[in-house]
């Protein structure tokens, strides 16, 4: 019970840590994704990508992650398609 609570305490309702910027140049977004990524975070993380201003640099890290689901890969491609049309520039590691 208590391996469950840590699991949902550290991947379901933290899927990722946001930092936004900003500066003279600029809003810049930084995305770090967490081990597991799992459906139960798309909601989250789609809101979230929904809020990012025109002519930002947004910057997605999977990198440290051991699963990312695919529905939250789907949703990061469809970011990925839509970005150039609110001139933001993304960078996925």
């Amino acid at each position: 019970m208590i391996a469950l609570f840590l699991y949902f305490k550290t991947n379901v309702l933290n899927p990722y840590v946001y930092n936004k910027q900003d500066s003279n140049y600029g809003v810049k977004v930084k995305i770090d994704l967490s081990e597991e990524v799992s459906f139960l975070n798309k909601a989250s993380i789609l809101y979230k990508l929904s809020r990012i201003p025109k002519d930002a640099h947004v910057v997605i890290d999977g990198s440290k992650s051991k699963f990312i689901d695919d529905d939250i890969l789907e949703i990061i491609e469809d970011f990925k398609i839509n970005a150039p049309s609110k001139n933001i520039k993304i960078e996925i590691h």
